[in-house]
Formats: C-alpha cells, structure tokens, sequence
C-alpha cells in the first residue's frame, strides 16, 4: 500500500513539474534564443556589417525570424539537406567581388548600410530551420510580387495561421501539446516588421542575380517560357501554403538527388527565387537538356518539365491571389504577379534591348521588317557604317549629322548610340544564353510601343534613314548624294526628261546651286535661260548645269527634299544619368509607363541645346526612382531637399557627399552604391530643417591649446567620423500610380541625420548639400600667371611668407573649432582626410561663418594676399 501511494504522489509531482515547465515555457520569452548558425552560413557571417549582424542575432529581425519560424513550423517539412546547399550558395554570393561596393568613400559614409543585406538571412539561420524556410518564402514572394503586395501577403498569411492553431488546440484532446504553438500565436506581427522582412529578402535576391547572373538569365529565360501558374487556388493562405511546402520538398529532393517533375509554377519559382540550378529535362517532340553543373545540386537530382507546358515566350510562371488585408476598406482585390523578363532588374545594356524592341514594333506596324532577327541585322549594319565612317577620318568631324556624331561622341550616353552598340553586342557574341536572353528583351519592348513616346509620333522606319531625305544627310559629299539620287531614280523610274537633281557647290567661296541629269541622255537639251550648262555635251553622259544671277529654283521647277535630324531627348537624359551608375538596374515594369510623359524631363525651351542641357539633382532622382521601381513619376520641385535614395539593393548618393569639399565637379552627379537603409520600398533621404550642433562643453578649456599655425600640412581628425541615423519623421508619397486606399505606403521621405562623430562623441548633424552651395564657401586658386600677380613668390614656403607675424593658429580638436573666438584666424589641419573636410565645411556653414578651402598644394603667397582682403572677415581655413 505504502508503494502505490509513493507511486502516486510521484506521479502527482512529475505532472506538477510537467505543468511547471509548461508554465515557465509561456512565460519565456523565446524570442529572444539563439541558435548557432550552421557552419554553411559562415562564409554570409563574416562578411556582415556589426550593425546588420547585431540585429540578425538580438535585434528586431532576430525576433521577427524566431517568431515566424516557431508560428509556421508546425507546418512545414524537414528541409535540412536543403538548408546546407543554400547557406553555401548564400555565402558564395555575399562573398562575390560582384556585390561589393567600388567607392572606397561611400565605405566610409555608409559603412553601416553598404554591401548584400543578408540580415534576414542571418537572422533565420540563427532562429533554427524553420526560420530558414520562412526566409525562403520571403525569397520567393519577393520574386514574383511588388513590396506593398508581399507585405499584404505576410500579413494575411499570419493572421490565419494564428487561427488554424488557436483552432487545433481549442479541439485537440491534448491542448498541451500546442503549448508552444499557442505561444507563437500569441505573439504581435506588426505591419512594419513584416515589411522589412520583405524588403531585405527582396534586397538579397538581387544581390543574388547579380553574382548568379549567367544561370540567373538561363532560368528566366525559362520562366518567360513556361505557361504556368503556381497553383489555381484562390485562397491567399491555401494557395501560398501548398507552394510553399511543394517547393521545399522538390527543393530538396533535387539537392539530394531524387529527379522530381514540374507539376505547378512553385518549384520553377523557387529555382530561380533560391539560386540553385538542377539539371532540366525537357520532355516533347524534341527532347533538350539544360545542363546547369551546379555544384551543389546531386548529379541524379533533375528536373524534368513537360514541353506541353511551354508556351509562347510572353507567358512566363503567374501567381493570382485574392488580397483582403491590401486595402483598409473593401472587397479581397485579385493581384497577379509574374516572374519572368516581364518583372525583373536588368542593367543599362540589356534596357537598350528593350528600347530596340520598342522601336522595331513601329517598324513592323509600317510593313518595314517582318521579323526581330531583319530589323537587328539592318541596325548592325547602319552601326557598322557609321564606325567605318567616323574611323575613315576625311571631314566627318565637319559633318553635321547628329547621328554620326552621337555615335563617336555618345555611344555610352544617347540612348540611339546604346541601342546600336546593344545590335553589335548580339551579333557578336556567341553565348546562346545572351543571344536568347536578348531576344526575350526585345520582344519584350515590342510589346510596349507606346514605352519610348506614342505610336502616332513614332519616328519614321530605321530613324527615317528609310527615307531618302533623311539618308542624303549622312552622306560625306555632293558627288555621294548624286549618286544615291541616280541610284534612286533608276530604282522608282522617274523620267530623266522630266527631273534634274538639285544640290550645292562652292565654287570661289560662294555657294551656288547646281543641277544634274538623273540618267545619261544621248541628246543635247535646252535649258532656261537663268542657266548655263557646266561642261560640253557628250552623247550618253550625264550633264550638269550650274544658276546665275542667284535664281533659286529648278529647270524643271520642282522642289528640293528638306532634311532634319532624328532624336528623343528624354531617352538620351536617361542614358546620361545611367552612364555614371554601374552596377544600378532598371525595373521592366517600367514599360507600362511612357517616358514621355516623365514629370522630371525638363520642358523643351530648356532643350534648345540638348547635348548642353545636364538634369538637376531633383531631376535626376526623380528620373533614378522611376526607373529603378518602374512605378513612381516624381514632380521634381518635392525632391530639392533629397540627398539619397535607398531602394533594393542599392543606394543612389549625390555625388557631392563622397567628395573633398574642394573638389568642384557636377553638383548635380548622382552615385551608386551597392546596399540600403533597410527601410521598406522607396526611402527618399531628406535632411532635418535645422541641424543640431553641440555647445562647447564645460571643463575642457584644457583642450583649448590654439597652437600658432607653423604652415605644416597635417591631419589632426584622424578620429573624425560621419554616420547615418534616422529620426522617427517619416512622410509617405502619393503619386498617381499608387492606389490611395491600400495601407502600405511604397515611397515614403525618411528624415536622415548625416552626424559627424570625434571618436565616439557627437560633434554635429550636417546637411552637407546646402552648406556646398552657400555663398559662404570659397575654394582657394593660386593666382601665378594672371596678369597683376607678382612673378616668381607663388613658390615660396609659408615662413618665406608670413614669416613669425602672422595671426593663424591651428585647430586640432573639435572643441577648438567650436569655441567661437574671433580673436585670430583658425586653420582647421585636416589635410588629405575629405570627410573631415567635408564636415568642417558644413558645421561652418551651419555657423554662419565664411570659409575658404585649402586645394592640396597652398600657394602660401597668394593665400597671404587674399587674407589681406578678408581678413575682417576671419574666415576659417580648412588646410
């Protein structure tokens, strides 16, 4: 008796101690643990900012992976296999040399912010497996549908799997075992972090095309073909469950080497959303396979797809989902996204195809070509005969055609010289992937004819070059023309006793007009009287007559051909604006727009001199943030306070802020860097209206030395720093392509502290673009060789000149430079380091103080001199 009642209380504690544990388990806030990252991701890990890194093992996105991975993970399957393939490739990309920034400056202005942004990455390889496949699902949404979309996804998707378990433990018989689901369940979602969760994933998977780029075209190249959708449910949570789960276990399946079949869109979707490329079977009429040689795909793991599901090239791989969680108010609205060509980023050189496209389709609607391959060789052709031209030298450079010189002086900039360089580029390379890849681009443009300006006003077939009158322009000389106009003549049999030629000639510095026989005539004609003929008539040649007395018109009175040139000057602006940002891309939904109607092209009465004209800095982003979304048409008057924008992968900087304040150059350039804020859509970066600065700190007149300047050329602000922060002010835009209902905005202002740091104190906020435009600012030029400068002293060391009676003292600290004396004149000895120069510049300003910046090599001489004239000023000079 005594052992069943031992037994009893036994049992009594162990089912205490069962419910104690389940209880500590609700109360621990699991959020907050952290695995040890498979050692594949190691190679992701070390390349990591602190800042990224930081967040991804204890910051917000650590808990936003833990909490998805635990809310999910009841659902998914096992993906460990999986998992290792991926965490190599993903360590492979962010190790590429192709995703590192190449600005060593924006290193140091954006440190926090450059490079892949693997932070959701990181984050779900160190919250465990089911992480990653949440991670995976951000991948592939990302792929196939716009940032306001995928978050609406998230959102929904969350909500009903909060109630699929709330469901299954209110009727399991065993509510205990859903204790650790419940508690995931319990946990808060915001729209915010789901947002960013997106937004990092989508800024990975192009970090991912990028280094992946020739599998990567192979497999949209696929995608475009396969007329397929990702499943034909029409439940959002069902439909994005069952792709999901399918694409994890083909996934891992053809990683471990068991040949799978295409039965739906998902695992094609997946592929290319994933970075891992099996072997393909393609199964049909003609059988082909696509050997990819992926290392990290088992050689037995192939994907075979039927041929029956291919179709014609402008179907590629739909996802349809009803969205009810998109807008505030209304009916679930329908959104199709698409993976393909058709939703993509490409580069520079491959929009040029897409512009080609757009193009030959007015070409096509003319009956001038039939066919893409006719209308590419026709340009090759004209490329070819424009770089023979140029190359043969004689007076081309004379020449007046717009054309011939673009090609020569533009080839990189005008938007025609980049189409034609793109039909030497096909023709010449012998990459299948590239060829196809092309060809795709192209057609892709053919069906957006409206892209480049209305089909109405379309310029006439192959430039107009087509026509006679605009092909006599390209021509190097009369005899040419004369020529082709016989040539023509024969070609449409005009009567040669019924037209002449007409065309200039200098003869003893005037020009006169000259006319010709379009055939030879084996008799001698009349002529008016207001004519003389040029050389003695021969039976069966041609014969020429030459006006007097400046009569203006023909023997037989017909009228000359007019002739003018052929051009777009808002595709040249584009290509301007994208020559200096290697390694940006150009969104192809950008093609359901017409560039014509762009709010940041300048109006025409600023286009009189088109080759002249440069885009502002507002222009300019507002030109970056339609291309680089395919969505916004910025009015560029609300952008004259941006410095930067942040979208994807990449960050567009004016081009001043990664410039010594001395150097001039184009306050309008604007540069690329690889990486982004890691906000959510479009961040147009604004600085704050009235920037902070320090007051001089009590106790530190010990750091006040003033020493005497002694002309020495050193850098004190070794420890100066510049960082990015962000207040809590942010203001959303509303453009008329953006639904004004729907919740999430895609644009938005972000309001950026550019703060510059002495170490680890806070010194200042800057804003950098208005203090290099102020008056105060004066940037010193030696005046040896101007006429009233003094020979033979712009050589002469700093004690030649001032000698021991001068007023300069150095500054050598922050606290030096913030204590306002005006009792001598400071020089701030920051020499070869830019970024401390650029601050000094700035907090300067921002104190109303005049300033003059010291070039590398001071002409002491010529400084003294100035100084004589401002010295009541008591400007700051920055050495």
């Amino acid at each position: 008796m005594a052992g069943a009642i031992g037994r009893i209380t036994a049992a009594a504690a162990a089912a205490y101690n069962e419910n104690q544990v389940s209880l500590i388990n609700l109360n621990f806030d699991f959020t907050l643990l952290k695995f040890e990252a498979p050692k594949e991701f190691g190679g992701l890990g070390s390349m990591m900012s602190l800042k990224r890194k930081t967040n991804a093992e204890s910051g917000a996105f650590h808990r936003t992976a833990r909490k998805l991975g635990a809310l999910f993970e009841g659902t998914l399957p096992e993906i460990q296999e999986l998992t290792k393939a991926y965490g190599i490739r993903a360590s492979e990309i962010a190790q590429s040399d192709k995703v590192k920034t190449k600005h060593a400056r924006a290193t140091e202005l954006f440190h926090h912010q450059v490079g892949p942004d693997s932070t959701s990455i990181w984050a779900a390889a160190t919250s465990g497996d089911a992480a990653v496949s949440v991670h995976l699902l951000a991948c592939m949404l990302a792929r196939v549908f716009s940032g306001t979309v995928a978050t609406s996804i998230w959102v929904e998707i969350v909500a009903e799997q909060k109630s699929h378990i709330d469901e299954k433990q209110r009727t399991a018989n065993f509510a205990s075992a859903y204790d650790a689901a419940s508690m995931a369940a319990r946990q808060e979602f915001s729209r915010d972090e789901l947002a960013e969760w997106d937004n990092s994933a989508r800024s990975w998977i192009q970090c991912g095309d990028q280094v992946m780029a020739k599998r990567h075209l192979a497999m949209m190249n696929m995608l475009d073909a396969a007329k397929i959708p990702v499943n034909s449910e029409m439940h959002t949570y069902r439909s994005v469950i069952t792709a999901w789960i399918d694409a994890l276990r083909a996934m891992s399946c053809l990683v471990s080497g068991t040949p799978q079949r295409v039965q739906n869109g998902a695992i094609l979707l997946a592929l290319s959303a994933w970075h891992l490329y099996p072997d393909l079977d393609l199964v049909g009429p003609a059988n082909l396979q696509v050997r990819q040689h992926d290392p990290l795909i088992n050689n037995l793991g192939v994907l075979t797809i039927g041929l029956e599901n291919l179709a014609l090239p402008h179907d590629p791989v739909t996802w349809s989902l009803p969205l009810a969680y998109m807008r505030y108010y209304g009916e679930p609205k329908i959104i199709t996204g698409f993976a393909g060509h058709v939703n993509s980023k490409i580069s520079m050189d491959q929009f040029a195809y897409i512009i080609m496209g757009s193009i030959i389709s007015a070409w096509e609607s003319t009956g001038f070509v039939k066919e893409i391959r006719s209308a590419v060789t026709i340009l090759h052709r004209l490329s070819s005969f424009l770089s023979a031209a140029w190359t043969q030298g004689g007076d081309a450079k004379s020449h007046d055609s717009q054309l011939l010189q673009g090609y020569h002086h533009l080839a990189s900039t005008s938007w025609l010289g980049q189409v034609l360089v793109a039909t030497d580029r096909y023709e010449e390379s012998d990459d299948d992937i590239e060829r196809s890849t092309a060809m795709k681009l192209v057609s892709l443009g053919r069906r957006h004819p409206n892209f480049l300006c209305p089909q109405s006003i379309h310029p006439a077939p192959l430039f107009g070059i087509s026509e006679y009158k605009y092909a006599l322009c390209l021509m190097m000389d009369s005899e040419r023309r004369i020529s082709f106009l016989r040539q023509l003549a024969v070609n449409i049999g005009l009567d040669p006793s019924r037209y002449v030629i007409r065309y200039k000639n200098t003869v003893r510095g005037h020009v006169i007009d000259e006319y010709a026989t379009i055939r030879p005539i084996s008799h001698n004609p009349g002529h008016p009287e207001s004519f003389i003929k040029r050389e003695n008539i021969q039976a069966g040649k041609n014969i020429r007559w030459l006006s007097i007395n400046g009569v203006n018109q023909d023997p037989c009175g017909c009228k000359g051909p007019c002739t003018s040139g052929v051009d777009n000057a808002s595709k040249r602006k584009l290509s301007e604006v994208y020559k200096l940002l290697p390694g940006a891309t150009i969104s192809t939904t950008v093609l359901t727009q017409s560039i014509d109607q762009a709010l940041w092209f300048p109006p025409m009465a600023a286009m009189m001199l088109p080759y002249r004209h440069r885009l502002s800095k507002a222009q300019t982003f507002a030109c970056i943030a339609m291309l680089d979304t395919g969505t916004f048409n910025f009015d560029p008057k609300g952008l004259n306070n941006v410095f930067a924008i942040s979208s994807g992968n990449s960050i567009y900087v004016a081009g001043p802020l990664l410039c010594d304040p001395y150097e001039i150059g184009d306050r309008f350039e604007v540069r690329h860097i690889a990486g982004n804020i890691g906000r959510p859509g479009l961040s147009l970066l604004v600085p704050p209206p009235n920037p902070k600065m320090r007051k001089l700190r009590p106790g530190t007149w010990n750091q006040l030395n003033y020493a005497p300047f002694d002309g020495k050329q050193e850098n004190s602000f070794s420890q100066t720093s510049i960082h990015l922060s962000f207040t809590a002010y942010e203001l959303p835009l509303q453009t008329e392509t953006t639904d004004q209902h729907i919740i999430d905005r895609p644009a938005r202002f972000v309001e950026t502290l550019v703060s510059v740091y002495e170490g680890g104190n806070w010194v200042a906020d800057l804003d950098i673009m208005s203090a290099l435009q102020s008056n105060l600012v004066a940037r010193f030029v030696c005046n040896e060789g101007i006429m009233g400068s003094p020979a033979g002293d712009c050589h002469k060391s700093f004690v030649e000149v001032f000698g021991d009676a001068h007023e300069m003292v150095s500054i050598d600290n922050w606290d030096e430079f913030l204590e306002q004396s005006e009792s001598s004149d400071k020089v701030v000895r920051a020499h070869g380091n830019w970024l401390a120069r650029l601050a000094f510049t700035a907090t300067s300003v921002q104190q109303d103080r005049p300033l003059i910046l010291l070039p590398a090599d001071v002409c002491w001489a010529c400084l003294s001199r100035k100084m004589d004239f401002v010295s009541q000023l008591r400007p700051i000079i920055i050495v």
